[in-house]
This record gives C-alpha cells, sequence and structure tokens, in this order.
C-alpha cells in the first residue's frame, strides 16, 4: 500500500509531530507500506507571500498534480493544507481520484478549518480597553452570504487577515466545495468530533485519538492527589488566542487558585496577555 501524507510544514508543531509518529506506526505495523509526505515548508515560520496564492494556489496544485501521478497513492492524507498549499491541493486529489477511484482520501483535523473561518472556532471583537477579546461562534456554512462572513473578525490581526480567511475558506468550502473528495474525516477530540459532525454527519466523521508513544510498564506514572494537594495543571504549545489560556485563567474562580498550580511552556502572540493577565489577577505564585 502507498500513502501520502499531504501537510503544510514538514517540522515545527504539534500536527507535524502527530504526522510522524503515525507515519513510524503505520510503517511498524504495516511491513511494505510505503508511505511519502507531500510539504509546503519544511518549518513552521510563517512567511509573508501572494494573497491570491493564499486563497487558491495554483502552484501547490500543479505540484501535487505531479506527486501524486509519480507516486501513485492509495490512500491520500491530508493534514494542514490551508497556510500554504492552500485548498486548491483538494482539487489535485479531485483530479486524481478521477482516474484512480478505488483511492481513499482521508482528513484528520487538528484544528476547526473545516467549519469555520477561523481554525479556533472564534471570531474576534472590540473588547475594553481596546483590547481583543473572544467568543466562540461555529460558522455555519450553508447559512448567509459573503458579506455574512466579512461582517465578523476572523482573525486577531485586523481586518485584511480577517478577509483572507473569509475569502479563501468561503471559495473553497461554501461555493466550491472542494471538502467533497474527502471519504473520512478523523477528528482526535470529542469535542472536535461532535463540532465537525453537524456538518458532515457522523458517518464519515471518526473519534480517534492521536497515537502516543507505548511507554513501558515500569516507566508510567500514575498521579493521584493527596486531600491537601494542589491540582497540578500543565500546557505546553503555541500561545495563541485560539488555545482558550485567557479565557481559562479568567474564568476560574479567584479562591479556587489556592487550590491549583499551572505551569505554562510556549510562546506566540498571546504571550504578553497571559503574562499581564497573571499579574493583574495577583496569579505569579499560581501560573
Amino acid at each position: 500500500m502507498r500513502l501520502l501524507f499531504v501537510s503544510d510544514y514538514l517540522n515545527g508543531g504539534g500536527a507535524e509531530i502527530v504526522m510522524h509518529q503515525l507515519k513510524a506506526g503505520l510503517e511498524k505495523s504495516l511491513p511494505g507500506c510505503e508511505i511519502h509526505i507531500f510539504y509546503g515548508s519544511e518549518t513552521n515560520v510563517r512567511k509573508s507571500g501572494n494573497p491570491l496564492s493564499y486563497i487558491y494556489s495554483q502552484k501547490w496544485k500543479r505540484l501535487l498534480n505531479r506527486k501524486l501521478n509519480d507516486f501513485r497513492p492509495d490512500v491520500i492524507h491530508f493534514l494542514n493544507y490551508y497556510h500554504i498549499l492552500s485548498p486548491s491541493v483538494l482539487d489535485a486529489a479531485k483530479k486524481y481520484t478521477k482516474t484512480n477511484p478505488d483511492c481513499r482520501v482521508v482528513y484528520t483535523a487538528h484544528d476547526f478549518h473545516l467549519v469555520s473561518p477561523s481554525s479556533g472556532l472564534t471570531t474576534f471583537v472590540k473588547g475594553k480597553g481596546d483590547e481583543w477579546g473572544i467568543y466562540r461562534e461555529p460558522a455555519v456554512r450553508l447559512v448567509g452570504g459573503l458579506g455574512r462572513f466579512l461582517k465578523k473578525r476572523w482573525d486577531h490581526r485586523g481586518v485584511l487577515f480577517s478577509s483572507l480567511k473569509v475569502l479563501q475558506w468561503v471559495n473553497a468550502y461554501r461555493w466550491g466545495r472542494k471538502d467533497n473528495i474527502l471519504d473520512y474525516i478523523i477528528a482526535p477530540g470529542a469535542f472536535m468530533a461532535n463540532t465537525i459532525e453537524k456538518l458532515y454527519g457522523n458517518e464519515m466523521v471518526f473519534l480517534i485519538r492521536n497515537p502516543y508513544p507505548d511507554f513501558p510498564e515500569d516507566a508510567r506514572v500514575y498521579p493521584s492527589l493527596g486531600y491537601d494537594e494542589k491540582v497540578k495543571l500543565v500546557f505546553g504549545g503555541r500561545l495563541g488566542p485560539e488555545k482558550g489560556l485567557a479565557d481559562f485563567i479568567n474564568a476560574v474562580d479567584t479562591d479556587l487558585w489556592s487550590e491549583i498550580e499551572m505551569d505554562i511552556y510556549g510562546s506566540g502572540p498571546e504571550e504578553e496577555n497571559l503574562s499581564r493577565i497573571i499579574q493583574d489577577k495577583g496569579l505569579a505564585a499560581h501560573c
């Protein structure tokens, strides 16, 4: 069997780690399985590019067409593709499957891109103190026109980035229905699976947890919490507003922080805001 992963990045973030873990697991469990990775950039360091290519890249569509015809995969497995490759790669898969009808197309949803112009399922509004506040609202693709989406802010960086996200998303999934090429959608979490099912139905959406290393039994730790011990929380990842860390910290009652310790590891655009919230709430001893 031949399997082709399609990803914006080869390395860099959690989605890429999952991709490599899945590749290693499949190669181990399916001897003879040949797996290639088609990617747009080796790392997830984002660079400025052509806005039109962000919406629909003829270049990456052409290159994926070539790769598909050369490699002849039995399965095309899409991961994140909307940062660099653009949804045009779905059209490349569609063209390939017309002459290879037995090929199956799978998509692992590492975020909410399929159901919302904002991958974090988030819209942004001006909040107090001219800061960006966040509230969550799933975007229903089949209701409303382009103007409905342009009125909202889908990116914390402002109108331009928000409009580009809307144009890419509406062109791909509302007008073009390029997602019709997908046979199966994998969601690693229950909330994500339930949200995506609202648009795609439960027959093609599957809840499958991300793979993790198989540690030896003697290396595993099973934590237990004593009556007078604090709850220990750890977050590791990109500090972006869509992660919901600021929402979580603000939502926890002040009195409860005496029973909680939280370690945060990572960097990103939300780092300064998180530091300010922690200082303002007097939580430096807990976070």
